[in-house]
């Protein structure tokens, strides 16, 4: 028997929320849906008023009279403008990020906040505490849910075995990497996934009840917490629909109530394909998994359970003076404890992917392996555009002694939330590291220009880069040290604390690295930096400017002359869809995502030519892939006079470099072997590489031998077809080898 449909409770006793949400334009309709998914479930507990426009505040709560005031802000906000915010202090203010835990808006919510003095949030990413943790404390958790109105039993026949929703880029790894596995061995259903923002591209994805009623007709549905490892909608969309949940072991998952083959199915690409068998050849354990995570679904994961925001509004109210709000779990209630003691908010770890290698690429730009650090930052950069490697490309460039590179990495970050999500403020490390990239280019006057530029942005490492840059100008007043702490606005940067000793060495080090000994020699002193004589002044301006404008010192294009770049961010993002777009479902678009989404960590090109449709989108794609994976190519056949050849990616070595004098089948193993249309049939030596990978593309099939090699593989139950072009390359094929 499915649960009726939630609807909201009337009452005279229900405290009054005025919700200021400002959105983007163009959203599409599942979007749009989401949202007001979260509407329809604030009035489960609260009587909603929603504000959308340019407004006053006090205006509002004095025609409103809330008890609560919520504001949206992260990554559907759209143009935005309230005053007033800081009347009517009675009326209690809380933040709501509506965003993934890693996504860049967090720094345009913090930006929002600060400037409506909203000291208090709630977000739905489980995971975000731990990628915001200077504001861990006073963040709280609304997780996900859903409609059981919508997401019910509808009593569709089960006729899809396995269904996959959703989206696999990159940043959903599990997703892409179970799909590869799974799409080969199980009849599946696939359905697209245009986009988070675009209307035009996404309106057709299907949505609601339409939606529901496919999740209630599959078996099985996959479906991963992003490399955040979180916890999204599927997770409860799925058996809420009476399907059966296959996911990623993670602690938000466990957190929820789920549990390994009891009300849900955890696997991995090592046992997500046994696991599978025994549930279809298992029908009556498989329904019974189904059953249970059905009510787990809806006995605790439905809107009538998400009151959060209530409980913290009547605990705001009982709070005594000494105490504090406190959530010892995203499914917890939160409650009072005396501020002086206990335990904070204590969410789960999500154990990031992106995490992980942020960690990683820290550890290693701390011991000066600089390069090895750019990897693991670049890795992380390929899941997902997040501003924390952004910075550490930025300080390993600084450290390398290439400011401009610095500016370029840091430039993206701050013009992304100040030109694109049209924050008021940068993030305040960020800015501070633009700042420190001008100083080390030796642009003191344009460093300065920037330092003042937002006033009323605080924070230790913005006042300490500022304090710097008052000793090397010699400006009047300046304290006697760098400041040893700060109040200001929170930041997303998570840096190493420094003292002001180990802080201004870090400085020393980068201005040294960046060919200005001497400014680092006058910081050390105390003393302003040396200017050149009144007489040269015009001609070395002019010459720095010269030689500035050259190696791109000048291209900061940070206010003014926003519409122009937000009119070539558009054609940029306009310019990638059509090609994505006619990429999608052709096989050089299979072969771009495969190298880009699967879990690859070498390649090996045997013969292969950088000139050929399917070599160009093979590296295409394994530049983007989060592993950086190693490209290793063994006789290269690009012609010798083809334009940029040393450009290309990868470590050229001899054939017999490859494999073992004593055992010629002896190859060392690649995860993906492309072996060019211009050899023959593979070598004796060769073959041992061929059987190990479990990717291979294959150009020149139309010829012998190459078509040989395609034919054996067609026929061979081990390996399953990806791709297939009749044409491109005298024929292209892709196969996956099997697991199991």
């Amino acid at each position: 028997m499915e649960p009726p449909a939630t609807e909201a409770v009337d009452g005279p006793d229900r405290p009054r929320l005025v919700l200021f949400r400002w959105l983007r334009p163009g959203l599409p309709p599942f979007i749009s849906q989401h949202l007001d998914e979260h509407v329809r479930c604030l009035r489960h507990h609260f009587d909603v008023v929603v504000i959308g426009e340019d407004c006053d505040y006090g205006e509002v709560c004095e025609r409103h009279r809330p008890d609560l005031a919520v504001f949206e802000s992260g990554v559907y906000a759209g143009p935005r403008r309230i005053t007033g915010t800081s009347s009517c202090p009675d009326v209690p203010k809380i933040g709501f990020c509506n965003a993934d835990a890693y996504c860049a808006t967090r720094s345009v919510f913090l930006s929002d906040m600060e400037r409506w003095g909203v000291e208090t949030f709630f977000t739905l990413a489980v995971a975000m505490p731990e990628y915001t943790p200077e504001i861990a404390d006073r963040l709280f958790l609304w997780p996900n849910f859903v409609d059981p109105g919508v997401y019910r039993d509808y009593g569709q026949a089960k006729n899809i075995p396995i269904l996959f929703t959703g989206s696999q880029a990159p940043h959903y790894p599990w997703r892409s990497r179970i799909h590869g596995i799974v799409a080969p061995r199980f009849p599946c259903l696939t359905t697209p996934h245009a986009g988070w923002f675009d209307d035009s591209a996404a309106g057709n994805m299907i949505q609601g009840s339409g939606y529901a009623r496919l999740l209630n007709a599959a078996m099985i549905a996959p479906t991963c917490g992003t490399i955040a490892r979180d916890l999204i909608r599927k997770h409860f969309e799925i058996p809420a629909s009476r399907t059966c949940l296959v996911t990623e072991r993670t602690a938000s998952v466990e957190a929820a109530g789920f549990v390994d083959m009891e009300n849900a199915v955890f696997a991995d690409q090592g046992d997500v394909v046994d696991k599978l068998q025994f549930l279809f050849s298992h029908p009556d354990e498989l329904r019974r998994i189904t059953d249970a995570g059905f009510k787990l679904a809806h006995s605790r994961h439905t809107m009538a359970q998400r009151d959060q925001m209530l409980q913290w509004l009547r605990l705001h109210r009982a709070a005594r003076p000494g105490q504090r709000i406190v959530q010892t779990g995203p499914f917890e209630p939160l409650r009072l404890i005396d501020a002086a003691g206990g335990r904070g908010n204590t969410p789960p770890l999500s154990g990031g992917l992106d995490r992980a290698l942020l960690r990683e690429g820290e550890r290693l730009l701390d011991r000066g392996r600089l390069q090895d650090a750019e990897t693991m930052f670049l890795r992380c950069l390929n899941y997902h555009f997040m501003p924390e490697p952004v910075l550490g490309l930025t300080r390993r460039h600084l450290h390398g002694g290439d400011p401009r590179e610095a500016i370029r990495w840091v430039t993206r970050s701050i013009e992304r939330g100040l030109v694109h999500h049209q924050a008021q403020d940068p993030d305040p490390v960020e800015w501070a590291y633009f700042v420190r990239a001008l100083i080390c280019a030796g642009r003191l006057d344009a460093a300065a220009e920037r330092a003042q530029q937002f006033p009323r942005l605080r924070h230790l490492e913005l006042e300490r880069i500022r304090w710097a840059l008052s000793v090397l100008r010699g400006d009047a007043g300046r304290a006697p040290a760098p400041p040893e702490q700060s109040a200001g606005r929170p930041s997303v940067h998570a840096l190493p604390r420094l003292d002001a000793r180990r802080w201004l060495a870090d400085l020393d080090s980068m201005l040294r690295a960046c060919g200005r000994a001497e400014l680092a020699d006058s910081l050390a002193a105390g003393v302003p930096a040396r200017r050149p004589a009144s007489g040269a002044d015009a001609l070395a301006d002019a010459v720095t400017a010269l030689a500035n404008r050259r190696r791109g010192l000048d291209a900061v294009p940070l206010v003014p002359d926003l519409p122009h770049v937000r009119l070539r961010r558009r054609l940029g993002r306009s310019r990638r869809a059509r090609r994505d777009r006619a990429d999608a479902g052709s096989p050089r678009g299979a072969i771009r995502q495969l190298a880009q989404r699967e879990d690859l960590h070498s390649a090996l090109l045997l013969r292969a030519s950088a000139s050929s449709w399917s070599t160009r989108a093979l590296l295409d794609g394994l530049s983007s892939n989060p592993n950086s994976p190693e490209i290793v190519w063994v006789d290269e056949a690009t012609p010798i006079l083809r334009a940029g050849r040393s450009r290309h990616p990868g470590r050229r070595v001899p054939w017999r470099g490859m494999f073992a004098e004593d055992d010629p089948g002896c190859a060392v193993r690649f995860d993906l072997v492309a072996v060019g249309a211009g050899g023959g049939s593979p070598r004796v030596e060769e073959r041992g590489a061929l059987q190990a990978a479990r990717f291979l593309v294959l150009t020149g099939i139309n010829s012998a031998p190459m078509h040989l090699v395609h034919a054996s593989l067609i026929e061979d139950e081990g390996y399953a077809l990806v791709t297939h072009h009749p044409s491109r390359d005298n024929g292209c094929s892709v196969f996956r080898r099997l697991l199991g």
